[in-house]
């Protein structure tokens, strides 16, 4: 048998072997994908561990947080309840003593118009007293009259001062029970003479012409009043006064101006 000469066919010559080696050296080196895998799904394992802690930490920390809004709104919820009826417990109080406040200010009224009643009562009873006390004074003093500005002298007769007085007047023989000085003493001004007559219609005759009469002296003559009727009768001076200037005399007799015909004379206020 006649053997071939040459390589096999396809086996590769030295030399192309060598380049086909060299070649492969260069060759960048590529990883098995094995090894890839592993790294890979390591990766990714610690990836999903640590979603999986951050979720259920955030979970947890939910939880916390609705335990503590709950706790607080229940917290809340029993305060608000608290004060609700602590506040229906003080407005229940303040009604009750608004109520007695009411109930004894009522009192106090009824009281008050009572003793008002009272007052008004005794104000009257006073007055209707007091109207008949001055009544009673002025009773007392009917047949006075007072003699005003006559010069006091020592060891004086007033009972005969009275006497020449009412004889310059016009009225002779006059009945006078008593005359004397009366009234406080006073630097500079005579006290006033008091006299009290037996009979009221001298007194009368006497006061209706002492003004003419006794005109030029120093003194005149005038009735004996009481403290009240002596307020009003100084009360209505200037109005009086005017009164007469204009031609209408007024007298003063039993505690008010009288007009001609003894009417009292009402004055404007």
């Amino acid at each position: 048998m006649k053997r071939s000469r040459g390589r096999p066919k396809g086996s590769f010559g030295k030399k192309k072997r060598e380049a086909m080696a060299k070649a492969q050296a260069t060759k960048p080196t590529v990883f098995k994908p094995r090894v890839l895998t592993e790294e890979c799904e390591e990766a990714i394992l610690d990836e999903e561990t640590s979603f999986l802690f951050d979720e259920a930490e955030e979970e947890n920390l939910s939880e916390k947080l609705e335990r503590t809004i709950d706790k607080a709104i229940s917290t809340l919820s029993a305060d608000l309840k608290g004060l609700k009826r602590d506040l229906k417990e003080e407005l229940k109080s303040h009604v009750r003593r608004i109520s007695k406040l009411e109930k004894e200010n009522e009192e106090l009224k009824k009281r008050g118009e009572a003793l008002e009643e009272k007052v008004t009562k005794l104000e009257k009873e006073n007055q209707e007293q007091f109207a008949l006390l001055n009544k009673q004074e002025r009773f007392s003093r009917r047949n006075n009259v007072r003699l005003v500005g006559f010069a006091a002298t020592e060891h004086e007769d007033c009972i005969q001062i009275a006497k020449s007085t009412f004889a310059e007047i016009g009225l002779q023989d006059c009945k006078i029970e008593r005359a004397h000085r009366d009234g406080k003493v006073v630097q500079g001004r005579d006290r006033h003479i008091l006299i009290k007559l037996a009979f009221y219609q001298d007194k009368l005759y006497l006061l209706r012409n002492a003004r003419n009469k006794l005109q030029a002296k120093p003194f005149f003559l005038t009735d004996d009043l009481t403290l009240q009727d002596l307020k009003e009768k100084k009360k209505w001076t200037t109005q009086v006064t005017a009164l007469y200037q204009a031609g209408t005399k007024l007298r003063f007799s039993g505690g008010v101006w009288r007009m001609a015909d003894g009417r009292p004379y009402k004055f404007k206020e």
